[in-house]
């Protein structure tokens, strides 16, 4: 299990109300809502010394960590990712009620603090093997539909499919769930 920071920066500045979460790698993702101060240590510790080269770049985006910790209490930054990650993009973009505007204002340099639906969310990858080579049907019950996230897909005669991907990639979306 990795742990991290979910979420963005504007100049080196996270917002108050940030995304905390762990995922079982390439499988789900569990989150939680938390003040900045209330992260893991480990974490605050790693953004706290990755803010002055993002201030330096002037990076003001969505960004991802993934820490490990060893048998010592020693955290790892394994793996920066900027962009949405996902997981976990998929759900906190979903929960985040302002999410326009914490687009457009921090690509000129202004931190949004975001709203968010809920405090808690998981989101479960889904995966077919036969998507690596074949184009097929999905079904869902239309009623959840804003819960299904279909990267590698298209819509024909209100039925979905899974479009085969150039690049060996056997994920065909998530299903993310929120609530209290």
């Amino acid at each position: 299990v990795e742990y991290g920071y979910d979420g963005y920066v504007v100049n080196g500045q996270y917002p108050k109300k940030s995304i905390y979460g762990y995922e079982d790698k390439g499988l789900s993702y569990i989150m939680t809502i938390l003040n900045y101060e209330d992260i893991e240590e480990g974490v605050r510790n790693v953004n706290d010394k990755l803010k002055p080269i993002l201030r330096e770049y002037n990076y003001n985006g969505f960004f991802s960590t993934e820490i490990i910790r060893d048998k010592s209490g020693k955290d790892y930054l394994i793996d920066f990712t900027a962009r949405n990650g996902s997981p976990p993009s998929e759900l906190y973009t979903t929960m985040m009620t302002n999410l326009g505007d914490v687009i457009y204002y921090g690509s000129i340099g202004e931190l949004i603090e975001p709203k968010y639906i809920s405090n808690f969310g998981m989101q479960l990858k889904l995966h077919s093997e036969f998507a690596l080579k074949n184009y097929y049907n999905i079904y869902f019950d239309n009623s959840i539909r804003d819960n299904i996230f279909l990267p590698y897909s298209c819509k024909i005669n209100d039925k979905y499919y899974i479009v085969p991907q150039e690049f060996c990639n056997n994920y065909v979306g998530s299903i993310v769930v929120y609530g209290e």
